[in-house]
């Protein structure tokens, strides 16, 4: 199973949200008579995969994410998207646009979804102000945010506006 280290910006429970909703993952899948891997730490970080999933002749690459905080001191919330154009080191272009994945799976309260990741591409680039830069963190819906000293690039989208790309979903267990 999963095996990471609690980032240095993490004051809260960051770490657990994730180990918890790999194990949901895990369950999910498995439930549903899906075989799924775990990607190589070196995957995970270059490529921006976490999982391949198999189910007899079809297998995927998936990149999942947890649900997440609007902000730090809020709690996690299932109404917006995290979306990264830029990743936190400077050559990286982040999980949504340098992925090798071929899924984006967000999960929900309800169920994980699967988003093919280059329509979800598309459609980010759509949505989102790209000449639009915001300070704080709650401020990122639909215009670009960069925490302070860091390279990366985020934004947030409404999952109502991505729902029609969903292509398959995984129930909770």
């Amino acid at each position: 199973m999963t095996t990471l280290t609690r980032n240095k910006y993490d004051k809260r429970d960051s770490l657990e949200i994730s180990l918890s909703s790999s194990e949901s993952f895990f369950r999910a899948g498995e439930k549903l008579g899906w075989v799924v891997a775990e990607s190589t730490q070196e995957q995970d970080m270059n490529e921006h995969w976490d999982y391949r999933i198999f189910f007899g002749s079809l297998s995927h690459r998936v990149e999942l994410k947890a649900m997440k905080r609007l902000s730090r001191q809020e709690e996690v919330q299932d109404t917006w998207a995290w979306i990264e154009l830029h990743g936190v080191r400077s050559w990286d272009k982040g999980w949504l646009i340098n992925s090798k994945a071929d899924y984006i799976c967000f999960e929900r309260l309800q169920r994980f979804e699967f988003y093919p990741r280059l329509e979800l591409l598309e459609r980010v680039l759509s949505l989102v102000d790209l000449t639009k830069w915001v300070v704080t963190s709650k401020e990122a819906k639909y215009c670009l945010y960069s925490r302070e000293t860091r390279p990366d690039i985020l934004t947030m989208v409404e999952y109502k506006k991505l729902e029609d790309l969903i292509s398959f979903y995984w129930e909770r267990v």
